[in-house]
């Protein structure tokens, strides 16, 4: 990552910390609406960590009665965070169903073929990154 790139997502990862930080009671009640002072503190601490926005949905907060929280990265919290890195060069990924043809090759290659009919129930999904 050149150091532009760096510079542009410390920024973004700042502003959004700022904009968290401004919006602690809103998260408090609602996305982290059950969380104690403690809790509220960790979850904020992660989203500001990984630059994640609870209001887009790239991080959640559930807790159920008296047990502990759980906190968690969406699938667009972590596609965010790759995206970040310099290494990350895309990524495809489909849902395979019964009636498609589908192949892991020996050299890591997915041949991946929709029937255009009926495709069927969903057995399946990939990712390759």
């Amino acid at each position: 990552m050149s150091n532009i790139q760096k510079s542009d997502n410390e920024l973004m990862n700042n502003d959004l910390a700022e904009k968290l930080e401004q919006q602690r009671s809103t998260i408090k009640n609602t996305v982290a609406e059950d969380a104690t002072d403690d809790e509220l503190d960790m979850f904020m601490h992660l989203a500001k960590q990984y630059g994640l926005d609870p209001f887009q949905g790239e991080i959640y907060f559930w807790k159920y009665g008296s047990k502990d929280p759980t906190i968690m990265t969406s699938r667009d919290g972590y596609l965010k965070i790759a995206n970040q890195h310099k290494q990350f060069d895309g990524m495809l990924s489909d849902v395979v169903h019964e009636n498609d043809e589908f192949k892991k090759e020996k050299n890591n290659q997915i041949k991946h073929n929709y029937n255009l009919g009926n495709r069927g129930k969903i057995v399946g999904a990939y990712a390759v990154v």
